[in-house]
């Protein structure tokens, strides 16, 4: 118990010295973009995958290369792992179309992102599956329509 006190005096400091949200200056491009227009509009074709983050899944979108940054990133902060990924013609509905299915497991905290979901990976895994058939469904009746 003795030895514990210091930490635990420390861990409290810390705690205390964190702003809240509210308290934290407003965010400033490092440099503008005047007059800026992108050469082509972003591809709407990319990957939806499922990260393990060993506490929550994040299910999230990237393009056709992005998948080893974002594992990347996430690692920064603790372990994660990509459990499942799939491509979509159009990753940004997909993606948006996962969250909306998954909604009664989405984790709704202060601080917490859109993406962090508490269900386990099969259940994510399959939701992602099933859209993948009606997409696909959807391809073969405009064909024969």
């Amino acid at each position: 118990e003795e030895d514990r006190r210091p930490i635990r005096s420390e861990a409290k400091r810390i705690h205390l010295l964190r702003l809240p949200e509210n308290d934290l200056p407003a965010t400033k491009p490092a440099r503008k973009r005047e007059g800026f227009s992108p050469i082509q509009p972003l591809e709407k074709q990319g990957w939806v995958y499922i990260m393990d983050t060993y506490r929550y899944l994040k299910i999230g979108k990237t393009w056709e290369d992005g998948l080893r940054a974002r594992r990347s990133e996430a690692r920064r902060w603790g372990p994660a792992d990509i459990v499942h990924k799939a491509w979509f013609e159009d990753a940004v509905y997909a993606e948006k179309e996962i969250h909306r299915r998954l909604a009664r497991f989405k984790i709704i905290k202060e601080n917490v992102g859109e993406e962090l979901f508490n269900c386990p990976i099969p259940v994510a895994r399959d939701e992602i599956k099933n859209l993948q058939t009606e997409k696909e469904y959807d391809r073969k009746e405009q064909a024969v329509g």
